[in-house]
């Protein structure tokens, strides 16, 4: 079980290469990401917590991806090495497991196969932020567009252990990261990957 973290540096979470972090991929593992761009500082904040993003890792046509949510696409899948080889910021690999088993992830795949497409939920992403700020506001509801944790959420209801919607609402990546099935398995440094490529 994954608890809250301050950083990913400072966590328990163990850090290796990206050779290392290749060799640990799993169709249905997720990516958590803990950005170093403004917008993702600004989640980050409005979250407490180090994740400004979750996704969730496949493999497709002997490829790895990540299926997400992302601006300015919404729904799409992703080459891995975007974040492995270039993401500014830290990433952590996690799993599903359920009584010391992975989760089958095969059902939350193939629903977020079917939202492929979906526009990015720009405007239920802030609102879901003030949501949680003002807690009178009422929680996001929107199930025609996706935002990265959302997505994961959506996915999640086609598996026997879906996460749960907090306060009424979509869940952050903070909230998906700290749900009890959720475990690290590894993380990718950005010091790390910049003493790489230097």
């Amino acid at each position: 079980m994954a608890n809250h973290i301050n950083s990913v540096k400072g966590s328990a979470i163990p850090a290796v290469s990206k050779e290392q972090f290749y060799a640990e991929l799993r169709t249905g593992y997720f990516l958590f990401c803990s950005g170093s761009a403004a917008i993702s500082h600004a989640i980050e904040d409005a979250t407490k917590s180090p994740w400004s993003h979750v996704a969730m890792v496949v493999l497709l046509f002997d490829e790895w991806c990540v299926l997400e949510a992302v601006y300015p696409h919404g729904v799409t899948f992703t080459p891995i090495e975007q974040y492995v080889d270039r993401y500014e910021g830290d990433i952590v690999l996690c799993k599903r497991a359920v009584d010391g088993a992975d989760m089958d992830q095969t059902a939350a795949i193939k629903k977020g196969i079917s939202l492929l497409g979906r526009d990015y939920a720009v405007v239920g992403l802030v609102k879901e932020g003030l949501h949680r700020i003002f807690s009178k506001l009422p929680p996001e509801m929107n199930n025609s567009e996706c935002y990265c944790s959302g997505l994961q959420w959506l996915m999640s209801q086609a598996t026997p252990y879906p996460f749960p919607s907090p306060k009424g609402g979509a869940p952050t990546p903070e909230d998906e990261f700290t749900d009890p099935t959720v475990v690290p398995v590894c993380a990718r440094l950005l010091e790390a990957a910049q003493a790489a490529t230097a």
